[in-house]
């Protein structure tokens, strides 16, 4: 069923390391992995000279800067990264993250691994 429309659907743009973009739309409730398989899915279409992704890719926000790492649970939802409905463009990021939280929420300055809601 198609989230279009729903406020609490956010439209995700996943820019790949090879320049081009991948588009999905998530309910707050839906499995984050979707963005890691998403970006899998979109770099194996073309098989070229590109090198494989690492399997320790994360995705990043530019503004405020955030780091996700891939979450260890298709339990984890969306909304457990805080960003609420709305568009949200990311980036892949090929470096290995280093997880880390603040107390109450995420650091935009630091990385960090997303969590289920508690």
């Amino acid at each position: 069923q198609d989230p279009s429309g729903d406020p609490n659907v956010a439209v995700c743009a996943v820019r790949l390391p090879n320049g081009s973009r991948c588009k999905l739309r998530l309910r707050q409730s839906d499995p984050l992995i979707t963005l890691w398989w998403l970006v899998e899915s979109e770099w194996l279409k073309e098989p070229s000279d590109h090198p494989l992704l690492p399997s320790d890719f994360s995705l990043s926000t530019g503004f405020p800067r955030k780091l996700f790492r891939r979450p260890e649970s298709a339990e984890v939802q969306f909304q457990a990264i805080g960003l609420g409905g709305g568009q949200h463009m990311f980036m892949v990021e090929t470096q290995p993250a280093v997880a880390s939280e603040t107390e109450g929420g995420y650091s935009s300055r630091e990385q960090h691994t997303a969590s289920p809601a508690q």
